[in-house]
């Protein structure tokens, strides 16, 4: 529930040791714009709900991307896709998905074991 995400992005990033410009940020609000400002990419989720918010954003090109569907209609799933085309490792990662071998296992065993770690900020 931040109200500054620019603030908090800049925490995030310093916590793990990473510049804001190494962060990919997907948003579908106003009160994520600053951040999206200062990552590397930025991809807002469309909302049918917000043509002027929308406008706004393609206007002032302040995102890098706008999903073809909206929140809950699998539009994480499209940037998230888009990103490894854009690593260029799309058909590998598929077909490694496929077969459920290599470098997929390796990376299923390296997910499971992350444990999630959940931050409150007064930010």
């Amino acid at each position: 529930n931040s109200k500054n995400k620019r603030k908090t992005l800049t925490h995030l990033a310093d916590i793990h040791a990473l510049k804001t410009q190494q962060i990919a940020f997907v948003f579908d609000d106003i009160l994520d714009l600053n951040a999206a400002q200062i990552s590397r990419l930025s991809f807002c989720v469309k909302r049918d709900a917000s043509p002027l918010f929308n406008a706004f954003v393609a206007d002032n090109e302040l995102c890098d991307y706008v999903s073809g569907q909206e929140g809950g209609k699998h539009a994480i799933r499209e940037i998230t896709e888009l990103i490894i085309g854009l690593y260029g490792n799309y058909d590998e990662t598929v077909l490694n998905r496929m077969e459920y071998m290599g470098k997929y296992e390796q990376y299923i065993a390296l997910r499971n074991h992350v444990t999630t770690d959940i931050q409150k900020f007064n930010i």
